[in-house]
């Protein structure tokens, strides 16, 4: 066969058995994990979790399992608890913002503001203590 390997076709050839059904690919997934936590466990932390999380959050939650004689870590707790579905968290919905159009400017300089400040005789320097000027305009 072109463009395949020869490793592909002898591992094709090794898992026909007949019908081509047994040629489809397969999981991967692992059915089970040795660390898994047990029914027990399992127990444990929906008990807990029902008497403490309401008034203690996670962390009254795995200190009441530690009491208990819990052994696993915090985090491995809390995916637990994710797992079997003890929480069930609410995603927080934005609020839409509505499209509003500035207010048509009809005058030209309409959004120009100007201060005005009064400077003491004394202060001034230079050219404006020649010219006499005491106010100092500001655009803003």
């Amino acid at each position: 066969m072109y463009g395949v390997s020869l490793s592909s076709v002898k591992r094709w050839c090794n898992q026909y058995d007949g019908t081509w059904q047994s040629l489809l690919p397969k999981s991967h997934r692992p059915h089970s994990h040795p660390n898994r936590h047990t029914k027990r466990e399992e127990r444990q932390i929906r008990n807990s979790f029902k008497k403490c999380y309401e008034r203690y959050g996670w962390d009254g939650v795995y200190s009441d399992l530690k009491r208990k004689g819990y052994t696993r870590s915090y985090s491995g707790m809390i995916y637990a608890a994710k797992r079997m579905g003890l929480v069930k968290y609410k995603k927080t919905k934005k609020k839409s913002r509505k499209h509003r159009r500035y207010p048509e400017l009809l005058i030209p300089g309409e959004k120009v503001q100007i201060d005005v400040k009064e400077v003491p005789y004394n202060c001034l320097r230079g050219k404006a203590l020649r010219d006499g000027k005491h106010f100092i305009n500001g655009l803003q």
